[in-house]
């Protein structure tokens, strides 16, 4: 407690809970977010991509993507949920929390009393909301034009809801990985390089790689699990195991798909708020 003189009389002024503290954080870091450059060059690649998808489908008009909203989503998903789900989980998760030591930032914080765990928690809160923010500008834009071309029967389409629900658990497990490497370096520039690495190429190349040489089931890879957010449209559901040739190939079932996802995100935060508690400021 702090000690407050007024009126001559000694009173005790109670520090803020936990949960005061996390708001408190987490209000401060979206408005950082969004008066950040970075946090507009996110939205303006995002909008970027989703306006360039428009035009391309707009302008050449493939038949099988425009055969109902089922196909339609599911191809609009298969082309651009990689980026939609590793940019955000970049350009916020990235150095979320290396920032904190690489600045000194934090020196500033753990001098009040505030528990490190509330610091994390907000910053976790933010980094989510935010990356939140940015899926739902690209759901808008996918729906909005499904809605162009099919109708008001794109809206009410209820697996486009399955699948955005879905497409969070994949949001939620990027940024669990990006707040792992960012516990884990405390270079900013390096945990961005690490997980845009494994977002953007790595585990599609180790996808590929374990497949093909080893004919594994890819169960541990968060690439495999989020294939659940463009599968879902396809009917019947894909096979679990399908043989090509000498080749088997999996797809993940949507119970598996959440743990995976789930996993990531659960995971990845337990290490790095343990890093975060016990790393010194120094």
């Amino acid at each position: 407690m702090d000690l407050d003189l007024t009126g001559g009389e000694l009173k005790t002024r109670s520090a803020p809970n936990d949960a005061s503290q996390i708001l408190c954080i987490s209000k401060y870091e979206l408005l950082n977010y969004v008066k950040s450059r970075r946090f507009a060059m996110l939205f303006l690649l995002t909008l970027g991509a989703c306006i360039g998808a428009t035009c391309v489908v707009g302008y050449f008009r493939p038949s099988g993507v425009l055969t109902d909203p089922a196909s339609f989503y599911g191809h609009w998903l298969a082309y651009m949920l990689v980026f939609i789900v590793a940019l955000p989980a970049i350009f916020l998760g990235g150095d979320a929390i290396s920032s904190e030591f690489q600045n000194k930032t934090g020196y500033s914080l753990v001098g009040n009393p505030i528990k490190r765990s509330s610091i994390f928690a907000g910053k976790l809160i933010a980094a989510l909301i935010a990356s939140m923010a940015t899926l739902s500008l690209f759901e808008v834009v996918m729906l909005a034009n499904a809605s162009f071309y099919f109708g008001s029967g794109a809206f009410l389409y209820s697996t486009f809801w399955v699948s955005f629900l879905y497409a969070t658990f994949a949001v939620a497990g990027a940024v669990g990985l990006a707040f792992f490497f960012s516990s884990i370096f405390k270079n900013g520039a390096y945990s961005i390089l690490f997980s845009a690495f494994l977002l953007l190429f790595g585990f599609t190349l180790l996808d590929n790689v374990i497949t093909r040489l080893t004919n594994l089931e890819p169960w541990f890879m968060l690439d495999y699990g989020a294939q659940i957010v463009e599968n879902v449209f396809r009917s019947p559901y894909p096979a679990h195991v399908q043989t090509f040739g000498t080749h088997i190939f999996y797809t993940a079932s949507v119970p598996e798909g959440l743990v995976i996802m789930a996993a990531y995100f659960i995971v990845g935060i337990f290490v790095s708020l343990i890093v975060f508690q016990r790393r010194e400021f120094a």
